[in-house]
């Protein structure tokens, strides 16, 4: 419900099961920030909901993302349409006869294939607003083994009255696909890598 569905209060309770508090859990939030990379982020709470001292940018939500997606469960989680929760002592059986099963459905309008802005390669990640974020969409999107992240924050709507945060989202990933493939980014990974060791190498030798 917490990655489908947006619900903060899921965010509060896993927090503090985890650490305790959700003070102690943003610690942890903000020290995982720093060992991925992450460079303009503090984190206060675990739910994304305006504080003046909480902030983050594209780029570093991109790499949060990019960690993320490494995990599966996280990857299953964030590309299922729909969920429902169990009957419990505070919604019975009779609660769930009378109004219907707890359903919460995924918000994300480019994986809805009913949806005009459907993408059909995007495989998550999250939707979010605040009133000062204003519509903010993180995606992951995999076309034939190519993962692309495109994140798009602080959109509102475009001069015809479109989603801006979708369209954005649409332009940045068609870009990627049409301007980039997964053989020269793998090609040049492997050489900045051989330099890399080979720079190593040679300082070791000239410091000897």
């Amino acid at each position: 419900v917490l990655l489908i569905h947006s619900a903060n209060e899921a965010a509060n309770i896993l927090a503090e099961h985890i650490s305790g508090s959700i003070d102690e859990f943003a610690k942890l939030m903000n020290i995982k920030a720093k060992e991925i990379g992450c460079k303009d982020s503090n984190f206060v709470n675990p739910h994304g909901a305006h504080e003046d001292n909480h902030y983050t940018t594209a780029y570093d939500l991109a790499l949060i993302g990019r960690y993320a997606m490494q995990n599966e469960d996280f990857r299953r989680i964030v590309s299922t349409m729909e969920c429902s929760l169990p009957n419990t002592e505070l919604w019975t059986e009779e609660d769930s006869n009378k109004y219907g099963e707890r359903k919460f459905y995924n918000t994300n309008d480019l994986m809805l294939s009913n949806s005009k802005y459907y993408y059909p390669y995007v495989n998550g990640i999250k939707s979010g607003y605040t009133t000062p974020a204003k519509n903010c969409l993180v995606t992951g999107s995999n076309r034939y083994g190519f993962e692309l992240i495109a994140v798009v924050l602080h959109a509102e709507a475009t001069e015809n009255g479109e989603s801006a945060r979708n369209v954005d989202t649409i332009k940045l990933l068609d870009y990627g696909y049409e301007n980039f493939n997964k053989e020269d980014i793998d090609r040049e990974y492997e050489q900045n890598k051989e330099k890399k060791k080979k720079k190593y190498i040679t300082g070791i030798v000239e410091n000897t």
